[in-house]
C-alpha cells in the first residue's frame, strides 16, 4: 500500500491528509494506552495499534519531501514558503531523547510532545531497559515511580557508567513537593518537571539542557 501510495503524484494536500488520518490514530493509541492501563484492553491490542501509528509516521515522513519537492510542477524549485519547518526544528532531528514510564499513556504522551517538536523518540516502560537503551539515547526524560528499580536508581546507574555520565537527565514525574526535587538533584539529575504537561515548556527545558534551540 505505500509503495503505490508513493508511485503517485503527491501534493502537499495529499500529506495533510494522511497527516491528520496519523493524528486521529495517535489519538486512538492514547485511549488504547489508557485502557490497557486500566485493565480494560490487552497488551496485544496495544502492540497493534502502536505497529500501525509506526507505519503511518513512517509513510508520513516519506511523503513530505515528496510533497515539497511537487510544488509549482515538475521541474520547478519548491516554493520558500513550503520548506520543511525551521531550523532549529532540523537540528532537533538528529537527536534522541528516551522517554522511560511504566505508564503507557503517560509515556505515549510525552513521546508524541517531543515528537511533534522535531526530536527523535525511544521509550522503556522499566528500569532495566532504560539502561540498555541510554547509551544511543541525547538526553533522558525519566519517571520517578517504576516497579522494580525505580528513576532515581536509573540515574545514579546512568552516572556511574562512564558512557552515560554526562547524559542530560530530565525527571518528568507526578511527584510535587520539595522533597521529590531535593531527592532527583541527589540521584545526579539535571531538572526537575512535574506534571501536567505543558508541551513549549517541557520541550524548552528539554532543549535548554541539551544546549540546542528551544
Amino acid at each position: 500500500m505505500a509503495a503505490e501510495f508513493l508511485k503517485q503524484g503527491i501534493t502537499l494536500e495529499d500529506w495533510a491528509g494522511l497527516h491528520a488520518t496519523l493524528m486521529r490514530m495517535e489519538d486512538q493509541l492514547a485511549e488504547v494506552a489508557r485502557r490497557v492501563h486500566e485493565g480494560q484492553a490487552t497488551e496485544e491490542e496495544l502492540r497493534d495499534a502502536t505497529l500501525a501509528v509506526a507505519r503511518t509516521r513512517e509513510l508520513s515522513a516519506q511523503v513530505l519531501p515528496r510533497a515539497v519537492s511537487n510544488v509549482g510542477g515538475t521541474g520547478s524549485a519548491p516554493a520558500p514558503a513550503t520548506s520543511p519547518g525551521p531550523s532549529f526544528v532540523e537540528s532537533r532531528r538528529t537527536r534522541t531523547v528516551l522517554v522511560v514510564d511504566d505508564n503507557p499513556a503517560h509515556r505515549y504522551a510525552v513521546a508524541r510532545v517531543l515528537r511533534n517538536a522535531g526530536f527523535n523518540v525511544a521509550e522503556a516502560w522499566h528500569g532495566q531497559a532504560a539502561l540498555d537503551a541510554a547509551a544511543e539515547a541525547d538526553a533522558v526524560v525519566l519517571d520517578i515511580f517504576m516497579p522494580g528499580m525505580d528513576g532515581w536508581q536509573v540515574c545514579r546507574s546512568l552516572r556511574a557508567n562512564p558512557a552515560t555520565e554526562a547524559l542530560p537527565i530530565l525527571f518528568f514525574s507526578a511527584a510535587h513537593g520539595d522533597e521529590a526535587r531535593e531527592e532527583c538533584e541527589r540521584a545526579g539529575g539535571d531538572a526537575y518537571y512535574p506534571t501536567p504537561v505543558v508541551p513549549e515548556k517541557l520541550v524548552g527545558k528539554l532543549a535548554c539542557l541539551m544546549g540546542i534551540d528551544g
